[in-house]
């Protein structure tokens, strides 16, 4: 009987970035839920969507200023905390500079 020698795809990974209204995939950059192992599904309006198939092996936000990194270990104990930001990461902005956060969302609808 043949042996097949073909080498396994690597399974694909990615940090779960969790902000303050949603969460995100590292992998496809798409909404993920906070509580997948597996990226499998893309929650949204309508039919879902399959998810890039990334497994989460960590937690991270993008809101370093809001939320903590214990915030991120109770909403997901399962998965470690990682201390760096992902690469959309902005300086963490005072809650009460309005100006600030009117700007930033600005930029935000933009992209």
């Amino acid at each position: 009987m043949p042996v097949n020698l073909a080498k396994a795809e690597p399974e694909p990974t990615a940090t779960l970035i969790i902000s303050r209204n949603s969460s995100r995939c590292s992998n496809c950059r798409r909404t993920a839920l906070a509580d997948q192992t597996i990226h499998d599904v893309i929650p949204g309006w309508g039919e879902p969507r399959p998810g890039c198939g990334a497994r989460f092996t960590a937690t991270t936000t993008d809101s370093p200023g809001m939320i903590t990194p214990a915030r991120l270990k109770a909403q997901r104990p399962d998965l470690p905390v990682k201390d760096d930001q992902p690469e959309t990461a902005r300086t963490s902005l005072n809650p009460g500079d309005r100006a600030a956060w009117r700007m930033l969302r600005r930029t935000d609808s933009e992209q």
